[in-house]
């Protein structure tokens, strides 16, 4: 029954009322009803006014042609799945970058971004302002800002931040290469927060002036550079985070200290503070139940080597006997006896944590799709309408006929990855002449499910989601 009903839905897909993207819709303005999954070539600023929702589907792309913004003060909810995110980026070859999303105004509270990829913009990926969206599951990474708050800027905002990935973003101005807080008291939990960088203070996280009541829970914060202090996080103006069960390792300073932590209100347990540079924690913060070299005064605290390990999701694992290593972390079951256990694991295995919690970042459970989204929004940057590419049958079973035309003639390269970034198949590598081609792609010994074409050929590239269903 319920693959009869996955199929029903698939062929709807295929009629066109979950639209397989095929063509591309021209957008700007304000913004009302369901999105389907196609491309939107955005040509101007777009908004969705206070007392409008906007539901954006599954798969959806925007593409941001010129510096617009994408304005929400009403409802938007960009529901995508862990197989087919939403996109927001900037269109090949636009130079600067779009304006990312601003979400302002008690009337956008009720916004939900889930799987959603927020890539590329110039101006702060997402900005948060008087507004308490719920924001999870997403990727936003390669963001610039001018300012502050790189990846996200919160200023009177209390969102919920969950389960994303904040990578690569880059502050040009005072600091928050990841997340810059002002005067708000966000969620942050089982995110990963890694290779962020600003010119000033807080590589990964920068709180400013009234943030005395966030949590910042079980995150990975890893490689951020601030150029002056706060490698990993910086907090002022009296903001005293709780931050509890954090993986804070290898962040960096140029100038001054505080590689891990920069400020003397942090209240920090069951963390693992090691390898930052200059320093781990700059001022005497509440420190309890953590792992910090070089050590740190507080109760349960201890300095020995976490003894990290490579697992399916990264390097940050505890070297675990009951998970087949040889070696026992001294992380293990290390933390406050009295904190709750976390859903997640520290252990190469995936077996749930439990007994007395470890400390640092617990893995999410089941495994969740880090490479995946990074792949897909290399590949989404590179998109160009110049190429083109599509597939019919799309779905199909168990072949499909791929068409691509090129501007000129030159050396092509066609592949397939499934949604983990994986390369499936390569079709085509070699010198072709301008026009129309095609090529036959057999999935007869691959699982159902989405996968995506890429066309590499005259310095460009296109993208095309194809569905194998059997």
């Amino acid at each position: 029954m319920i693959r009869r009903i996955l199929i029903s839905a698939l062929y709807l897909w295929a009629l066109g009322a979950f639209s397989v993207t095929h063509g591309q819709v021209h957008l700007s303005g304000n913004l009302s009803g369901t999105y389907p999954d196609t491309t939107y070539l955005v040509e101007g600023h777009i908004c969705v006014p206070s007392g409008t929702t906007v539901n954006i589907m599954p798969g959806a792309i925007f593409l941001f042609r010129g510096d617009y913004c994408f304005s929400i003060s009403g409802n938007l909810q960009a529901v995508g799945t862990a197989q087919d995110s939403i996109y927001f980026t900037s269109a090949a070859g636009i130079s600067g970058g779009w304006q990312g999303l601003g979400i302002y105004g008690v009337n956008a509270s009720a916004s939900l971004l889930e799987y959603a990829v927020i890539s590329k913009s110039s101006n702060s990926g997402i900005r948060c302002g008087s507004s308490d969206p719920t924001i999870q599951h997403c990727s936003i990474v390669d963001n610039r800002s001018p300012m502050i708050g790189a990846g996200i800027s919160l200023i009177s905002s209390n969102p919920i931040i969950g389960h994303c990935i904040i990578n690569r973003n880059h502050c040009r101005g005072e600091g928050g290469g990841g997340i810059n807080i002002i005067n708000s008291n966000p969620l942050i939990e089982n995110c990963v927060i890694t290779e962020n960088s600003c010119r000033d203070w807080g590589g990964g996280i920068e709180f400013l002036e009234g943030s005395s009541g966030t949590t910042v829970k079980n995150c990975l914060i890893a490689r951020n550079v601030a150029g002056i202090e706060g490698g990993g996080i910086a907090l002022f103006g009296g903001s005293a985070p709780l931050i509890e069960n954090c993986t804070i390792i290898n962040n960096l300073t140029h100038v001054g200290s505080g590689g891990g932590i920069l400020g003397s209100t942090a209240i920090v347990s069951n963390s693992i503070i090691w390898g930052n540079r200059p320093g781990q924690i700059w001022y005497n913060a509440n420190v309890t139940f953590s792992d910090v070299q070089d050590g740190y005064p507080g109760v349960g605290n201890i300095d020995l080597n976490p003894l990290f390990i490579a697992g399916p999701e990264g390097r940050c694992y505890l070297s675990q006997i009951a998970a087949g290593q040889t070696q026992q972390s001294p992380c293990v079951d290390a933390g406050n006896p009295a904190s709750l256990i976390l859903r997640g694991t520290t252990r190469t295995d995936g077996i749930q944590d439990d007994g007395v919690i470890d400390m640092g970042y617990h893995f999410p459970i089941p495994e969740y799709p880090i490479a995946s989204a990074a792949f897909r929004v290399d590949q989404l940057g590179a998109a160009n309408s110049v190429v083109i590419i599509s597939a019919t049958p799309n779905p199909f079973n168990p072949s499909t006929t791929l068409t691509f035309a090129l501007p000129e003639a030159g050396n092509v390269h066609l592949t397939i990855y499934d949604v983990a970034g994986r390369q499936v198949a390569e079709l085509v590598n070699g010198y072709k002449d301008a026009g129309s081609h095609q090529a036959t792609f057999d999935g007869s010994n691959l699982s159902s499910g989405i996968y995506f074409v890429r066309l590499d050929a005259a310095n460009q590239s296109a993208l095309q989601k194809i569905v194998l269903l059997k």
